[in-house]
C-alpha cells in the first residue's frame, strides 16, 4: 500500500455520509486504489448509536466495514473532477462472526477493505475486521452505486 496523502490530517466526517456519532472511524493508517486499512475505538463507547441493549452485536461490523468503503471511495476520488458515487449496501454476502459482541473487544479494531471488483453500477469489497491481528468478523458487500 501507498499513503497518499498526510492521513493524520484526514476528517473522516467530511467525507463519508454520516455525522457526529455516527461516524464510527477514528483514523486512516494506509489506503491505496485498491484497498484501506482504518482503525477504531468506537466500540467501546456507550452512546455508540449501534449498540442495543447495552451491547454492541458483532454484526455491527458490517456498518464498521461498509464505513471504510465509503471512505476509500471518496479518498481515490477526492482530486477528481467527477463526482463522488454515492451508494447503498446492496448485499452482505460470506459473513462470518468469531465473536458475538464487539463491545467486550479491548484496544483499538482493524478494519481492512478490499475493492475485489468494480462497474459503473457496483463495487464489490471483501472485509476483515480484527483486533490485535485476531479475526473478529470478515465478509463481503455490494454497493450499489447510484
Amino acid at each position: 500500500m501507498s499513503k497518499q496523502n498526510h492521513l493524520n490530517n484526514i476528517d473522516i466526517g467530511q467525507l463519508i455520509p454520516h455525522s457526529k456519532e455516527m461516524v464510527l472511524l477514528d483514523q486512516v493508517i494506509d489506503y491505496d486504489e485498491h484497498q484501506i486499512i482504518v482503525t477504531t475505538q468506537s466500540h467501546l463507547n456507550k452512546n455508540n448509536p449501534l449498540r442495543f441493549n447495552d451491547q454492541l452485536s458483532a454484526t455491527c461490523g458490517v456498518e464498521y466495514a461498509a464505513q471504510s468503503m465509503a471512505l476509500h471511495s471518496s479518498l481515490i476520488n477526492q482530486h477528481s473532477s467527477n463526482e463522488i458515487p454515492k451508494g447503498y449496501l446492496a448485499a452482505v454476502r460470506k459473513l462470518q462472526l468469531t465473536v458475538q459482541r464487539l463491545d467486550q473487544i479491548e484496544g483499538k479494531l482493524e478494519i481492512k477493505s478490499e475493492k475485489i471488483a468494480i462497474d459503473t453500477k457496483m463495487l464489490i469489497y471483501t472485509f476483515q475486521l480484527s483486533a490485535k491481528q485476531a479475526l473478529l468478523v470478515e465478509g463481503q458487500i455490494s454497493i450499489y452505486l447510484y
